[in-house]
């Protein structure tokens, strides 16, 4: 990530795409649906997939860590697109959802 666009580019802060109010902030250094006539046309259908599978997997299961397994740290790897360290989860039903 770039220093000049992102204030601390290496920590991990889901914050910096909220305003002052919690409402969604894009900032013009975040544009993975491209920009102007050629944009992709899915973004919005993509973002409400995304929101949809991820409460319901959050809605019917419980993330642990393994037994065996290390904590998720806050390094990734740097390329295209940031991807964090390989860590290891248990989905545990819930018994009620």
């Amino acid at each position: 990530m770039d220093a000049q666009a992102w204030k601390d580019p290496l920590k991990f802060c889901p914050e910096r795409f909220l305003n002052k109010h919690g409402g969604i902030v894009k900032p013009d250094a975040f544009v993975p649906f491209s920009l102007g006539r050629r944009m992709c046309m899915g973004e919005a259908l993509a973002n409400m997939e995304l929101f949809l599978y991820t409460t319901s997997l959050v809605k019917r299961f419980e993330l642990q860590p393994c037994e065996m397994g290390q904590p998720p740290t806050t390094q990734f790897t740097e390329g295209i697109v940031c991807a964090p360290m390989p860590f290891q989860l248990r989905f545990v039903e819930r018994a009620i959802y």
